[in-house]
C-alpha cells in the first residue's frame, strides 16, 4: 500500500473547445496514464459549493 501512495497523479480540468481532447488523446498514447470518461462534476457540484470563498 506504501507503494501505492508515491505514485502521482494529477488532474485535468478544462472547457469545451480548448484543447483536453488533444491532450488527452496525446496522454491515452502512453501505457501507464488512463482518462476515465469526460463528466461534469464541476457543474454538478457548483450549485452546492460555488459560493465557497
Amino acid at each position: 500500500m506504501e507503494q501505492l501512495n508515491k505514485i502521482p497523479f494529477f488532474f485535468v480540468v478544462g472547457r469545451p473547445r480548448s484543447g483536453t481532447t488533444l491532450l488527452r488523446t496525446l496522454f491515452d498514447a502512453h501505457p501507464n496514464v488512463s482518462f476515465p470518461p469526460e463528466c461534469q462534476f464541476i457543474i454538478n457540484l457548483y450549485p452546492k459549493y460555488g459560493k465557497i470563498v
